[in-house]
């Protein structure tokens, strides 16, 4: 082939595509959203409760977002969410502020959970350094953990329960593990969600008979952090 041809025709298709933009910081939603929040927080937050966001959320979102660290990638992505999924002065659907509002029962935490600052994005187990956390509170200070615990609400015998199973680490414990750890990380904060991980903990439950995938339970087994849990098959059960 004529190597002289073929210079011709990869200049005239460089000519031909246009350049990609430089990245410009200025421009960049997720950005401009931290930045909002280091500027005017309080009127941020407000914004946000006036829509329908539970105000721990709100004011989690804004020092979990404004940190930039641990797990608040997925909390600005709903953030962006939020003001991108509608045209402006066009109100935000209920839907988009449940979505927003949501906690899993899985680990009764919220993804602008302010305790997602401690938790590692890139591990295969993000909630690990919380786990370690509270697996250390209980080694070193079971007594004064669960008078923690209880202090917030935690009824005495899932407190009690809860030290047994997690320091097992057997059966499972991980959900249980997860919540309690999640309630220590936040209890640090004023704006640290309480009040759905003490429910999760003296409500939260299993159901009999569910398959590993879900689905086909049928009655109430055991609690979050029933000791009986390190028994149990972790793959089995529903909540």
């Amino acid at each position: 082939y004529d190597i002289e041809q073929v210079h011709i025709c990869s200049k005239a298709f460089l000519d031909k595509t246009p350049a990609k933009p430089a990245y410009n910081p200025e421009n960049d939603p997720d950005l401009l959203i931290v930045r909002r929040l280091k500027e005017n927080k309080a009127s941020i937050v407000e914004e946000m409760v006036k829509v329908g966001v539970e105000r721990n959320i709100a004011e989690g979102a804004a020092i979990l977002v404004t940190t930039q660290k641990g797990r608040y990638k997925e909390c600005l992505d709903k953030l962006n969410f939020l003001w991108r999924s509608r045209p402006p002065g066009v109100d935000i659907a209920s839907e988009d502020i449940k979505i927003v509002n949501q906690r899993p029962p899985a680990t009764a935490e919220n993804v602008c959970d302010i305790g997602r600052v401690y938790q590692d994005p890139n591990a295969e187990d993000p909630y690990a350094p919380s786990i370690e956390r509270l697996l250390k509170a209980f080694r070193e200070d079971r007594k004064g953990t669960i008078k923690r615990l209880k202090k917030v609400g935690v009824r005495w015998d899932h407190a009690e329960d809860a030290a047994d199973l997690v320091l097992s680490q057997k059966g499972r414990y991980w959900r249980c593990a997860v919540i309690v750890g999640g309630l220590l990380d936040n209890m640090g904060y004023e704006w640290g969600d309480i009040t759905h991980h003490v429910d999760a903990i003296n409500k939260g439950y299993y159901t009999i008979g569910g398959y590993p995938s879900g689905g086909g339970g049928s009655g109430v087994g055991d609690g979050v952090c029933d000791v009986d849990n390190m028994n149990q098959n972790p793959q089995e059960g529903l909540w």
